[in-house]
């Protein structure tokens, strides 16, 4: 039992180190000014027509 709860602690500490990696690589990217990859991926299918842009809704 001791075996499989280290076993289960190990794989949530490299989770959300992986996590935590995550979150710092995107921050990096997005205060490098850069678009983020949805916008990019988003946009060039607009741009090959495979995506609708919708009318922005307006806040009176």
């Amino acid at each position: 039992m001791l075996h499989l709860t280290l076993q289960l602690l190990v794989c949530l500490t490299l989770v959300l180190r992986g996590l935590a990696l995550f979150g710092h690589l995107r921050r990096v990217w997005q205060s490098d000014g850069a678009p983020s990859p949805e916008r990019q991926f988003q946009r060039e299918l607009r741009r090959r027509g495979l995506l609708v842009s919708l009318p922005r809704a307006r806040h009176d």
